[in-house]
């Protein structure tokens, strides 16, 4: 028995160095246009200064949860990943950044969303959100989206609740 899948590559062109991009809507997108009814979405950010994070996307609980992580791992402390000399084979533009390691160890970088009735399984506040720790960058977001069977919903329903 094949299961059919589909595998996208996303690329976010980030703000800041610590900032969160919403992209429910790319996500919504490829279920889409791969006509899934239902299925599972997984999603793994391919760097590892970066998370992927289920919250809601409001800008004073995203300046709070910027505030609070930067708190935990100040990018001003004495990390030994920023003592460059010490380190052998690095880049010349080697960034000084293992706060924004520690922070995406915190988050995690890969989510599972459940795909229900051709609509991402996620509640009415819930955005998912690409957490950029060391920007502004250029990255990528890698997307496999497995179709479980069952009909995708009738062209125009609204079967399900909307995020």
């Amino acid at each position: 028995m094949i299961i059919p899948s589909f595998l996208e590559r996303l690329q976010i062109e980030t703000g800041g160095s610590f900032h969160c991009h919403a992209i429910t809507a790319d996500l919504q997108a490829l279920v889409e246009r791969s006509d899934v009814g239902q299925g599972l979405l997984v999603a793994v950010g391919q760097h590892t200064t970066t998370a992927l994070v289920l919250n809601e996307n409001e800008e004073l609980l995203l300046r709070d949860i910027e505030a609070f992580f930067l708190g935990l791992a100040p990018p001003e402390r004495s990390w030994l990943h920023n003592d460059l000399h010490l380190r052998q084979g690095i880049p010349p533009d080697e960034p000084r950044n293992a706060h924004a390691h520690l922070i995406a160890m915190m988050l995690g970088n890969q989510l599972s969303l459940p795909v229900v009735d051709g609509r991402l399984g996620i509640g009415r506040w819930q955005s998912v959100l690409l957490v950029e720790l060391d920007g502004p960058r250029q990255r990528e977001v890698l997307l496999q989206l497995i179709d479980t069977g069952g009909p995708s919903p009738p062209t125009g329903s609204d079967s399900s609740r909307r995020s």
